[in-house]
Parts: C-alpha cells; structure tokens; sequence
C-alpha cells in the first residue's frame, strides 16, 4: 500500500516554483507514495486548510518571507516538515532558530530534493518498541530520565513508560537525536530554538543543556540540518 506524500510548496517565483515541482516529481518514488503536491506564489490563508506532510518555503520572497511563513504554519500543524529553499546558502544559519527538517539549495536542487526525500523514506520507517507495541521515532519530541524508568513524551502529548534507563539509549543509533544531559535525550525537529544553556521546543518547553554536553549539542544540531540535505 502506498503512502500518501502531501506537499506544499511556496515561491513568489513562478519559474522557479514550476522548476522545483518538476525536480520534485522525478525524485519521488511513485511506487512508494500517491504524490499531491500544492503551489502557492507566497502566503495566502487558504494554504492553512492543508494539513501537509512537508512544506517547501523559498527564504526570499517580497511580500512575507519565509521564515514569517514558517513560523505561522508551523503553529498551526507543529508536525509538518518545514524545508527552506534559497539560492543565499548563508542563511542556513539563521534557519536555526527554527524547526527545520533540511534546507534546500537552488543551485543544488535536485540532488537536495533526493535527499530529502530519501530522509523522509528513512524517518518513517524508524520505530521504537515498548513490550509488544511499536512508536514512531519521529514522533517521540524527548525522553525523559525517570528514576529506573524512561519516559517519552510524544507529539500528542502523551507520555509513555518504558522499563529502561536513559543511560541505556544510544543517541548515536537515533537519528535526529541529541542527549543534552544525563536526563534528556531530544529530537531536533521539535526544538523551536537553541541557546547557549537551553532547548526552547515548539510547545515551550524548556530543557537546560549540560555544560558537559553544551558544545557537542550544538554541532551535532547543525550537522542535522546540513548535513541531512547537504551530505
């Protein structure tokens, strides 16, 4: 069965929303996913109506850039992959303070579209299993030290026991995860922003980074953004 991939994509650049959604539709399996994709030239309220599963904003439009876009879908639907798109690489850096599943250059972009979809392929397929039942990887937004348990809290809100401890979980075999102390274990795409001491999530909260681990947190959360797209 095949899964369905809903896209939004949007450019104030006509040509080059048309040139992206041609790359796009090469690089998508299509025996694999039932491809809808939506083309907006810049922000229009009716884009809100569509629950995506990736949203592929350029950074340099006139009217609302993208980062303003960003911040405003992703209020409404946390869970949407936000991927930027620019011909300015150097605001790859500026996308830090922002949920960002990988960045896209134009000038690299079907090999950028590749591997974003072959991200997409990879982190649905990741699960993590309590007893009998198995949890999406990428649903989980952090684990939690917990006395002699392990907690993980999940995009909807719930919290499940696990009968582990955090000291157990390699962070190295979850990818997209950083340990910032010896009580967290974070996913990167769920922090809004990060500090010199703490993870801002997309729900507000707050999780200090231990000094120990303060300068490996951070390279590790810039190689998730570049490297995912750009490696």
């Amino acid at each position: 069965m095949k899964n369905e991939l809903i896209v939004i994509m949007i450019d104030d650049n006509e040509e080059e929303l048309k040139q992206t959604f041609l790359h796009l539709k090469t690089v998508v399996p299509m025996d694999q996913y039932d491809l809808n994709v939506y083309q907006f030239t810049g922000f229009h309220d009716e884009l809100l109506r569509i629950h995506a599963d990736v949203c592929i904003i350029d950074l340099n439009m006139k009217e609302m850039n993208g980062f303003q876009v960003a911040r405003i879908i992703s209020s409404v639907y946390p869970d949407t992959k936000i991927v930027f798109c620019t011909k300015h690489n150097n605001l790859v850096f500026e996308a830090f303070k922002y949920d960002v599943f990988c960045f896209i250059r134009k000038d690299h972009l079907l090999e950028d579209l590749k591997k974003m979809i072959k991200k997409i392929g990879n982190e649905s397929q990741k699960m993590y299993p309590i007893d009998q039942m198995q949890y999406p990887l990428r649903s989980i937004v952090y684990f939690e030290a917990s006395h002699n348990y392990l907690l993980l809290h999940m995009h909807d809100g719930t919290i499940l026991k696990d009968k582990k401890r955090l000291k157990e979980i390699d962070e190295n075999t979850l990818d997209g995860f950083g340990k910032i102390s010896s009580s967290f274990i974070v996913n990167f795409r769920y922090i809004k922003k990060m500090e010199k001491e703490k993870v801002t999530l997309l729900d507000g909260t707050n999780l200090y980074i231990s000094r120990a681990n303060k300068h490996r947190i951070k390279e590790k959360y810039s190689l998730y953004i570049l490297g995912d797209c750009y490696g």
